[in-house]
């Protein structure tokens, strides 16, 4: 839900926030300095990502068997960030991303398209159904459902947004 604010400190509403993320804002604002445990951003995948490519079904593989390790870790997955450069020379549709535990759940990005030439890091929210199980470890698949024109995207730092369950 886009969440619309002038004043200090609104600059950190300006990227995609967890609800608990904007309450703990107002909470500090208003002198609360003890409100909810705030989320931590995990590396998965630093540098370029080179994707195993299924041309017939239109999807491209994240290779997750080196991040067993960092996945069995994470308790509480909200949301994964990925950076894509677009090194073509038009304006191209971001690709939907599929999480597959074993049923597929297709998450659409937070922005549909990015501009020739630019650089951005959109942020695929999880929904309830794959965090929600708390096993994020058992992920079987991690694609990105690639259309026309998606071809000129570069992949790159693949980060996921957890929040502790301790508060």
């Amino acid at each position: 839900m886009p969440v619309f604010a002038a004043g200090w400190r609104t600059d950190e509403l300006a990227v995609t926030n967890d609800n608990v993320d904007v309450a703990m804002l107002v909470a500090s604002l208003l002198g609360v300095e003890e409100f909810g445990e705030e989320s931590t951003m995990c590396m998965l995948m630093e540098g370029e990502i080179s994707f195993a490519h299924d041309a017939q079904k239109q999807r491209m593989n994240i290779p997750l068997g080196d991040l067993s390790d960092k996945l069995a870790a994470v308790e509480n997955p909200r949301a994964l960030y990925i950076t894509v450069e677009n090194s073509g020379d038009s304006k191209a549709k971001l690709p939907d991303l599929s999480v597959r535990n074993p049923m597929e759940t297709v998450v659409e990005p937070q922005v549909d398209y990015i501009d020739a030439g630019e650089t951005k890091v959109v942020c695929y929210v999880l929904p309830t159904e794959v965090w929600l199980k708390k096993n994020f470890d058992k992920i079987l698949t991690l694609d990105f459902i690639t259309g026309e024109g998606q071809e000129k995207l570069v992949y790159s730092d693949l980060m996921m947004k957890e929040r502790s369950l301790g508060k």
